[in-house]
């Protein structure tokens, strides 16, 4: 093979190992859950920035998924806020388990969350948050 196709398959494989193996912050909390408009805003913080690459961030509560966010970084705090629907937002048990993972999740990984396995190896990519609370909607 030449130079220029090892140096392509060099640079595919490097970028692909790194975005996979991508870790999440260590410490992501659920700052808030508000009602905004016709939608429910939760925002997740972290002291760490949030990795942006070419996977969708996704916060599973309960057995619901939720991959629309935007991303806001300051000096002090890095937020994701994942953007709930209230008609999905009514479905959602009170005090269910809450994950995020950067992008798909692994079978084990969907098991741990689907069981509410907080202390299970989540890998990498994906975070145990704590449990869900739902603050009462706005009329």
């Amino acid at each position: 093979m030449g130079y220029k196709t090892n140096s392509i398959i060099f640079l595919f494989l490097f970028f692909s190992v790194n975005v996979k193996g991508q870790a999440l912050p260590d410490k992501i909390t659920i700052a808030s859950v508000k009602q905004h408009n016709s939608v429910m805003e939760c925002r997740l913080a972290s002291p760490s920035p949030f990795y942006v690459g070419a996977q969708v961030y996704v916060l599973h509560v309960a057995s619901q998924q939720f991959d629309l966010s935007l991303q806001e970084d300051s000096d002090s705090v890095h937020v994701l806020t994942f953007i709930i629907p209230l008609s999905q937002y009514a479905t959602l048990p009170n005090m269910a388990a809450a994950y995020l993972s950067y992008g798909s999740l692994t079978e084990e990984q969907q098991y741990s969350v689907d069981h509410a396995l907080s202390n299970a190896f989540l890998g990498k990519t994906c975070r145990y948050l704590g449990v869900f609370t739902k603050p009462t909607m706005s009329k």
